[in-house]
């Protein structure tokens, strides 16, 4: 009995330990940031997402392995392209 007591109070212990360094890493990603999200602003600032059809979807995924590209490679030349011809 003493062995499963210990036990749970290790497992307690240990959960306790994870959530307080948790919370130690979430405190210095706001410190860095000087903002009050976690660090995703500071992180993620140049981060976009792309929503499409399931159609386009697939047609994005057959351009790109036809020409050994990654997508974020295309949608990056697309981008810069796009902004630079519209200036």
């Amino acid at each position: 009995m003493s062995h499963l007591l210990n036990d749970l109070m290790y497992r307690s212990m240990a959960t306790d330990s994870a959530e307080n360094a948790a919370k130690e890493v979430r405190n210095q990603l706001r410190g860095r940031t000087g903002k009050g999200s976690v660090g995703t602003r500071f992180y993620n600032r140049n981060l976009f997402q792309v929503k499409t059809s399931d159609k386009d979807a697939e047609k994005l995924r057959d351009y790109c392995e036809e020409h050994q590209l990654v997508p974020n490679q295309l949608l990056n030349k697309l981008i810069s392209t796009f902004l630079q011809d519209n200036a």
